[in-house]
């Protein structure tokens, strides 16, 4: 990887946001689902109108990884998002962090994760969060190796097929203080 850069998208960015959301969904969970399903939700949420209307949410925020110019990952947060099984007051929610698998194991989910973090604490965030799947063994030990703790687990609707996500989290506080 020679050179990386992250900056945060805007209205232009929609077109190219769809195309990676697309591809790395499929790379990660094609082999695990049906196409029908896989089909429904790729077009549900990874559609331009969506996103768009993601982007033009000023609570979401996404952050855009490119390696020489080339778009390889990006990562959603959610800024004030607090799920109900998580007293909190004060929370964001990593929605998304995608790398082409290409790009994996460079360090990239890592980068997007800091900057996630620093953006939720610029936002008064106490407490950061996500859903990862239980079958994703490599982003759990990721997110456990980061920090994360299991706080409990919800439904993932995709397509027809519900599944379950762990729902971990980090204490943004905690993790300032350490710093």
């Amino acid at each position: 990887m020679k050179s990386l850069s992250v900056k945060i998208a805007d209205l232009k960015s929609a077109q190219s946001i769809c195309g990676i959301s697309r591809k790395t969904f499929t790379e990660s969970y094609g082999d695990y689902n049906t196409p029908e399903n896989m089909e429904k939700y790729l077009e549900d949420h990874f559609n331009p109108a969506v996103v768009i209307k993601e982007l033009d949410n000023k609570n979401n925020i996404f952050l855009l990884a490119y390696c020489n110019r080339t778009l390889v990952g990006y990562a959603k947060v959610n800024v004030g998002s607090n799920p109900r099984n998580l007293k909190m007051k004060s929370g964001a929610e990593l929605e998304r962090i995608y790398v082409l698998r290409k790009f994996q194991k460079q360090g990239i989910g890592k980068i997007l994760l800091r900057e996630s973090e620093r953006l939720a604490l610029k936002s008064d965030c106490k407490t950061l969060w996500l859903g990862v799947w239980i079958k994703n063994l490599s982003a759990i030990r990721f997110y456990k190796r980061e920090g994360f703790a299991k706080f409990g687990k919800h439904i993932f609707m995709l397509g027809e097929d519900k599944q379950i996500d762990l729902l971990l989290k980090i204490s943004l506080s905690l993790k300032e203080k350490m710093q």
